[in-house]
């Protein structure tokens, strides 16, 4: 049986990648990381996390692109079932103000600007991270 997931880092930057990683997992996160969107709309099927980080410019298939296939897949699968819905947090070191409503279009829950407090990310997630429990 694979350990449950808490957090979905999709990030291109391995050293952003790797930095998410080590904060949260010393947070006491479960955490899986992946460096595109087509492997983190993989990803959020099968291992159904609580939270998605994930990079808004990504290679390939974008964050944006992701985070719609992800609600999407979401939307499938509640007409079948009771699923609750993952939080996906935006990230970018390049949004301009007229992106936050492209953002909150495509189904991102939260959206953080780089570089970015560690501080406030670990307190975003503890206030607004889903309970365990039946997920994608």
């Amino acid at each position: 049986m694979t350990q449950a997931t808490d957090i979905l880092i999709v990030e291109d930057d391995p050293a952003s990648r790797r930095l998410l990683l080590d904060v949260l997992e010393n947070a006491g996160y479960r955490c899986q990381a992946v460096d595109n969107g087509e492997e983190g709309v993989q990803l959020a099927s099968e291992l159904s996390p609580r939270a998605i980080l994930m990079d808004i410019k990504l290679p390939g298939v974008s964050g944006l692109v992701a985070a719609g296939r992800i609600r999407e897949a979401e939307a499938r699968r509640r007409e079948t079932a009771t699923i609750r819905t993952v939080l996906i947090i935006g990230m970018s070191a390049h949004a301009m103000k007229n992106d936050l409503e492209i953002i909150d279009q495509a189904g991102f829950d939260h959206f953080i600007t780089k570089p970015f407090s560690y501080r406030v990310l670990l307190r975003y997630l503890q206030e607004n991270l889903p309970a365990d429990g039946m997920g994608l």
